[in-house]
């Protein structure tokens, strides 16, 4: 059943499984603002008792590898001490017995379960995020991204977001068009699956958040087919106008026809008018602005699951805790020196992949850098005591070389005291994902972890407007500044063309 199947899946030597602990229904569970004379009290005669629940939890959590989970779930308003239990470990409790908790969804079918051991796993809850507004359903999240949680009709219907299968784009305009549908989906009150093609498993790399529940995840069941009959409609790029006709078509009436939403792939140099397009989906979606609905969509729809490491083994280990800790700031310097194309290149001529690594360094680039990193320090009156520059590119050469030239520096003395520089990169082989080299999952991670770490600085550093990057800064809203021509320029958005 799913309680041993999870204890199975957690347990380790010298450990014995948990004994199934039923959660307190809400009407008999005792209320621990009350005293024994059910008075209420502004400090809790169960006060301490809680503190020895929540201390045992710790310990118990710690065995069974869920302490990724354990920080969001401990500073939530959980109730009682067994559905605080029951909420963290997961397994004992039946929906009804646990209703308020925001876990009761997970123990609905196989795909809940996978997503209860991504709960359990996920070691990036451990790493509060800069930009803690983008991560789903904290505090700061319900406030950014009210409009994710509209309540919308829930039709019978699915769109399906996939890249074309010979394709010569990549991430950034798949990503693009994913965040689209789900916008889209929001407005039509459709459900939202997506893929990235049959040899790419998306879901080791990106993971529905923590306690979506199964009718918002976007994971497709095994042998599901997207056809009219099933009420699903592929999109390739969303389309506004296609998008109505199928859903006058499934709903066998007229429908209120749903807001256009602007290609955000182009948000950093658009040549159309899309300024009529935004006030329109601004009415449609309460709370929704153009410039973080692509960061609060992302918020939605995924997470880093433990399976990720697998891709890339310092991830959780040595990358997220450096540029997740609060006293550094943190810039991401892009450099594509066209390696990958190169590659890609090859590889559809029928030769051999074996290709020039670049070794070349922007001066222009790393001059755009060390501003930037000046104006931040200046600007943020003593916030910071260290700086972190995290270098994502197609050329480890490339990476070499900064992290040689410019690591353990002291550039800059602020209050008396030297602020020390730590480069640091990934081991990404600059590998190309367009749908027509029909990439592996490993291919996949190599460019969706790239693309998901330049988002988790404070600010991104690059050279033009090449839209990998672009839209990974749109991840988290954070300032992209680009090198031109020897210009150190901060980009926004063009809605008017």
């Amino acid at each position: 059943d799913v309680q041993a199947i999870m204890l199975r899946s957690r347990k380790r030597p010298g450990t014995s499984p948990l004994p199934t602990q039923p959660c307190p229904d809400e009407s008999s569970a005792p209320d621990a603002s009350k005293d024994h004379h059910g008075a209420k009290s502004g400090r809790s005669a169960g006060g301490w008792r809680q503190r020895i629940v929540n201390t045992t939890i710790i310990v118990v959590a710690s065995v069974f590898g869920v302490g990724a989970a354990l920080m969001t779930l401990l500073m939530r308003d959980t109730g009682s001490s067994g559905e605080l239990f029951c909420s963290i470990i997961g397994v004992g409790c039946s929906d009804t017995s646990h209703r308020n908790s925001p876990y009761r969804s997970l123990h609905v079918d196989e795909g809940g379960l996978r997503r209860a051991s991504s709960v359990l796993s996920s070691p990036s809850a451990l790493l509060p995020s800069r930009h803690p507004q983008y991560v789903f359903d904290t505090p700061e999240y319900r406030r950014e991204c009210s409009w994710t949680y509209a309540t919308k009709v829930q039709r019978q219907c699915s769109f399906l977001v996939r890249p074309k299968p010979k394709s010569g784009e990549g991430m950034a305009d798949w990503i693009s068009n994913v965040v689209m549908g789900y916008i889209y989906s929001v407005q039509a009150g459709c459900r939202l699956i997506l893929d990235y093609g049959p040899s790419v498993e998306v879901d080791k790399v990106w993971s529905p958040p923590n306690g979506l529940p199964p009718e918002r995840s976007w994971v497709i069941a095994p042998g599901s087919a997207c056809n009219e009959e099933n009420h699903c409609m592929g999109v390739f790029n969303m389309d506004s106008e296609r998008i109505n006709r199928f859903l006058r078509k499934v709903t066998g009436s007229r429908t209120e026809a749903i807001a256009a939403v602007p290609y955000y792939r182009m948000a950093y140099g658009r040549s159309d008018n899309v300024t009529h397009e935004i006030d329109l989906l601004k009415r449609a979606l309460p709370g929704f602005e153009y410039e973080t609905g692509f960061a609060c969509t992302m918020g939605r729809l995924f997470d880093l699951p433990r399976s990720a490491a697998d891709y890339l083994p310092s991830l959780f280990t040595e990358i997220l805790p450096t540029v997740r800790h609060p006293a550094s700031l943190v810039i991401t310097v892009y450099v594509r020196t066209g390696r990958t194309d190169d590659a890609a290149r090859l590889e559809k001529n029928g030769k051999a992949n074996v290709y020039h690594n670049h070794t070349h360094v922007d001066a222009d680039l790393i001059n755009c850098a060390l501003s930037t990193e000046r104006q931040r320090l200046d600007d943020a009156d003593g916030r910071y005591s260290n700086v972190v520059w995290l270098v994502i590119t197609d050329s480890s050469k490339v990476s070499e070389a900064i992290i040689f030239q410019y690591s353990g520096k002291e550039e800059h003395t602020l209050n008396g005291k030297k602020i020390r520089r730590k480069v640091i990169s990934t081991s990404s082989q600059g590998i190309q994902t367009k749908p027509e080299r029909d990439p592996s999952t490993a291919d996949f991670a190599d460019a969706a972890l790239d693309w998901w770490l330049i988002g988790e600085a404070d600010v991104l550093v690059t050279h033009g407007a090449t839209s990998f990057g672009t839209t990974a800064a749109l991840r988290t809203a954070i300032p992209l500044y680009t090198s031109i021509k020897g210009e150190c320029t901060v980009r926004h958005f063009d809605n008017d063309g």
